[in-house]
């Protein structure tokens, strides 16, 4: 098995955004839930809940080379943000399954690690929505 290394963890919250698009379109997650703002911060909790363990299972995947098993992680994953609207984090997932699939494991430590950073803005987003929702 080989040492797979991401440090992307930060602490600090959200990036700046101006000059980065928010990591959820919540517009277009509350319209999804046909303006039910309090099942759409349902599916949000379950990203908090087990978006760290997609992540590690992932990264444990890779590191043990086992490509069909990234890609279905993956896939999961990009479920997961789809649903949430969540496109940046979707497309990193889609293109880590499109390696794995592919056979493309060479790609997958730079693409891993920026997935990871995409779910740490995802995750660190998530209160700031639960602060702006409580506000209307």
């Amino acid at each position: 098995m080989k040492t797979v290394t991401l440090a992307t963890r930060h602490q600090g919250g959200l990036q700046n955004a101006a000059s980065t698009a928010a990591p959820i379109d919540t517009e277009a997650l509350f319209a999804r839930c046909m303006g039910n703002v309090a099942f759409a911060l349902t599916l949000l909790s379950e990203l908090e809940a087990n978006g760290k363990q997609q992540m590690d299972a992932i990264v444990r995947h890779v590191a043990n080379d086992d490509l069909y098993a990234v890609a279905e992680a993956a896939h999961s994953l990009k479920g997961a943000a789809a649903i949430i609207v969540a496109e940046p984090l979707r497309g990193k997932a889609a293109e880590i399954e499109a390696a794995g699939r592919d056979g493309e494991a060479s790609l997958l430590l730079d693409l891993v690690r920026d997935l990871c950073s995409e779910m740490d803005r995802c995750l660190a987003y998530i209160p700031t929505v639960r602060t702006e929702t409580q506000r209307h």
